[in-house]
């Protein structure tokens, strides 16, 4: 089956009037949702910006291992090595880290679709798409849902056994004092975390390389030399062990006296009655022993084997030959990471875990890897103390707390605060904007779609709308900007706001003097 599939769909005239029509109400809402998010963002700015400052003004420079009580409630600088006995453990592989985090990064082999349209204009106003889907396997760090692809057969993707995980500490120290669990939350300088296969010890199995040996079995003799079957003595039988009759009542019970004696067990034949020497057969003329014959399958008469001055044979039981290719412990990649309690599927891979083939890739391969912080960083910290730990500065707007890793100077911790700050505010400045700007293109669709009867109309008024749009998005973003500056900094929010009044009036001055240039000539005369 391909994995590139083309779709030509066709809209009407009518079909894009109502849409665009619909689409105005959308596009009021981001136009006006743009207000509230501007001016908020730049009370924030504001706010953050002075908090900083307060805080760099009302800074000390303290040493983390010692409590000086002087310091109780203020902010304070402090440089050191950050500490803790605390281990972390995963949830699903065996993989265990002495550390302040430990976070799981998993990724799946899976099928990602990719959309690209093409749309031209048709006389009359309506229009024809042309989409074309493409499907490749990747490797993702978060569920792709093929059942929502254009063509969902034969790209399905297999759900996933778990998905990325962190873990943090509890507890941690920083010389004297003790470290809190924000603090902690903002150490996320992460280094990889390299996972050993462990070794697996060969189970202790007999060695299969010889069998154990036997006695030495002597020459059996001839039928000449045999001696008579009657002049071998008979091996004693073993008496039967008597059947235990049923235990009679206490009322039944025979008195002591009339107790039947139990019968003896007849004792063994003592080692003197044993034939003499003189009595005893030559060595030659014994008969073999039978090997590998046990008591109950031996015949009643079968000879014994008195031996000269010995004591009594007895019979030992030996192990069981194991074949050889049960001895072999079990080393492939499945069985040593079952043994070390690897979920089923996984195998130990290149300092991680992974699930499939790595030679051959396939959809809903997974591998996983770990990350980790060590259980001992150099910090710099800046924060408010209290007691023997630490907790956020309060100022007059916001609360303050800055963790970087490395001995950083308290200055050039202040300086990456306000830079950050800075960054964020731009990035909700241009979302603001943005939000202003499609809003307005949606609201004045209609004009362009009724414009798109004649193809090169539509084009033309489009683009005008999208100018207009523009010029209308970056006046009120700056005006909407100015005021939140007129209401927290006066003297900079004033000459702003000038600014975009201006920005926003220029297209009718520019539509005045457009008409003043366009005045009709003068009729000519005759003379």
């Amino acid at each position: 089956m391909s994995d590139s599939f083309t779709e030509t769909t066709s809209t009407s005239w009518f079909q894009r009037i109502g849409k665009s029509f619909k689409g105005i109400v959308v596009g009021l809402c981001l136009f006006i949702a743009a207000f509230p998010l501007l001016f908020w963002n730049e009370g924030r700015t504001i706010k953050q910006t002075k908090s900083l400052k307060e805080t760099e003004a009302g800074l000390v420079l303290a040493k983390c291992d010692e409590v000086n009580q002087d310091y109780e409630g203020k902010p304070v600088y402090m440089t050191g090595d950050a500490k803790t006995e605390e281990e972390l453990s995963d949830d699903f592989f065996p993989v265990t880290v002495n550390g302040f985090k430990l976070k799981r990064n998993v990724e799946m082999y899976q099928w990602v679709e990719h959309e690209k349209s093409e749309t031209k204009k048709k006389l009359g106003g309506g229009e024809e798409t042309v989409t074309t889907y493409t499907y490749t396997k990747e490797w993702s760090d978060r569920p792709i849902n093929s059942a929502q692809f254009n063509h969902p057969e034969e790209h399905e993707n297999p759900a996933w056994d778990f998905e990325a995980g962190e873990m943090e500490a509890k507890t941690g120290t920083l010389g004297a004092f003790t470290l809190t669990d924000s603090i902690i939350s903002k150490m996320n300088w992460y280094e990889p975390f390299k996972v050993e296969v462990p070794s697996t010890p060969a189970p202790q199995t007999p060695a299969a390389t010889s069998e154990p040996e036997l006695p030495a079995i002597p020459e059996l003799p001839s039928l000449e030399d045999a001696p008579a079957i009657d002049d071998v003595p008979a091996t004693p039988a073993v008496p039967e062990t008597p059947a235990v009759d049923e235990l009679p009542t206490l009322e039944d019970a025979p008195a002591v006296d009339d107790v039947p004696e139990t019968p003896a067990v007849p004792e063994s034949p003592a080692v003197d009655e044993l034939p003499t020497l003189e009595d005893a057969p030559a060595v030659d003329e014994l008969p073999a022993l039978p090997s590998e014959t046990t008591a109950d399958e031996a015949p009643a008469a079968a000879p014994s084997a008195p031996a000269a001055d010995a004591a009594p044979v007895t019979t030992q039981t030996t192990a069981p030959v194991v074949p050889a290719a049960a001895l072999v412990p079990a080393q492939t990649p499945e069985a040593v990471a079952a043994a070390n309690g690897v979920p089923e599927g996984y195998i130990y891979y290149k300092d991680g875990f992974y699930k499939g083939d790595p030679k051959k890739l396939a959809v809903g391969d997974v591998r996983v890897s770990f990350e980790y912080v060590p259980a001992t960083e150099t910090i710099s910290l800046i924060s408010g103390q209290q007691g023997d730990t630490f907790t956020p500065y309060q100022t007059k707007f916001n609360q303050i707390e800055l963790v970087e890793k490395g001995v950083v100077s308290a200055d050039a911790m202040f300086k990456h605060a306000h830079n950050a700050n800075s960054m964020v505010c731009w990035a909700l400045r241009l979302a603001g904007f943005l939000m202003m700007f499609f809003g307005l293109k949606m609201v004045f669709e209609p004009l362009r779609v009724i414009a798109d009867v004649v193809p090169f109309i539509g084009s033309i008024v489009g683009m005008g709308i999208g100018f207009v749009a523009f010029v209308f998005a970056a006046g009120f973003s700056l005006l909407t900007i100015a005021i939140g500056w007129v209401f927290y900094r006066p003297l900079i929010g004033i000459p702003l706001l000038i600014v975009a009044i201006i920005f926003l009036l220029m297209p009718l001055f520019k539509g005045k003097k457009a008409a003043t240039t366009a005045q009709p000539a003068a009729p000519f005369e005759k003379q």
